[in-house]
């Protein structure tokens, strides 16, 4: 006697995980979210030591022409002392917790399911990081208010804003602007190497063209190069990297230019994985770091 196709099928079941067919999930976990830091890669490594991280910084005066007299007394000019610089250092936390329960089970894509989430929690803590290096404004904390530290962003615009911020009041930008930006910092002293860049803005540097200057393009090799990683100014050589985490408008995007080597993540504690006591029926434990960001010289 034939079997009918029908009766077959509803015993079988007609998709996967259904009736008596099994299930074919690829044994591995896919991450989809970015997790580029350029701050966080690009600047150094320092120690602070107390909370409150303090350092000095000490201005040159206005050059001048210092002729004297032929044979006239020596004089002297004060000592000048040098200028207190703080930030304070910011604890930053991830929970981890997995039931008693979700430990004993099978998960496609992750053997030990707890290993797996000190991974995942471990990604987002330093996304939050990052983050806070740009966008934190200070705070320095009370009993009802956590210490917070000076982001890159509040350090442009706190410090003589008047002159490290070049505002464009909403224009698009153009590679005008962009020296313009450059050149500010070398009349503060600065040789700027790095640039931090939202992509609507960085797609626009792209089309940058040496203010008119011939490209020679190699056809023979049937490529589109549309990219500009280092831009060279008369006022210093830029490297520029993309930042997910400044405003990203054509019209109202943010750029920052900055010599790394004077940027670093002061770290009063490194990133640690604390065990909690047992408070419910699973494993837990919290990941912390405690850093503030060190502007060797914010002019």
């Amino acid at each position: 006697m034939a079997v009918g196709a029908l009766n077959l099928s509803y015993v079988i079941g007609n998709t996967n995980g259904t009736g008596w067919r099994g299930l074919d999930i690829l044994d591995k976990i896919i991450a989809q979210d970015p997790t580029d830091r350029p701050v966080f890669e690009l600047t150094g490594m320092s120690r602070a030591t107390m909370v409150l991280h303090q350092w000095q910084t000490r201005a040159l005066r206005a050059r001048a022409v210092s002729a004297v007299l032929e044979g006239a007394n020596f004089t002297q000019t004060s000592v000048q002392g040098p200028t207190r610089q703080t930030n304070t250092c910011m604890i930053s936390t991830e929970g981890v917790e997995v039931s008693n329960t979700a430990m004993q089970e099978h998960y496609w894509g992750a053997s030990d399911i707890w290993r797996d989430q000190i991974n995942y929690k471990s990604k987002l803590h330093g996304l939050d990081i990052e983050y806070a290096l740009i966008n934190s404004t200070l705070t320095t904390g009370a009993t009802n208010a956590a210490r917070r530290m000076m982001g890159l962003r509040e350090w442009c615009t706190s410090t003589q804003a008047s002159v490290n911020v070049l505002t464009q009041n909403g224009a698009t930008l153009t590679e005008t602007i962009f020296i313009q930006g450059i050149e500010t910092g070398w009349t503060q002293g600065a040789m700027f190497d790095t640039a931090l860049i939202p992509s609507k803005q960085q797609k626009i540097i792209d089309t940058f063209n040496g203010q008119g200057q011939t490209k020679w393009t190699e056809a023979r090799t049937r490529e589109i190069v549309n990219q500009i990683l280092v831009y060279h100014s008369s006022f210093g050589s830029i490297a520029c990297h993309l930042c997910r985490d400044l405003s990203n408008s054509s019209t109202t995007g943010e750029i920052i230019l900055m010599d790394k080597s004077l940027v670093n993540k002061a770290w009063f504690r490194t990133t640690q994985l604390y065990p909690v006591a047992q408070t419910a029926d699973g494993k837990q434990a919290s990941m912390v770091s405690e850093l503030t960001l060190e502007v060797l010289n914010p002019e």
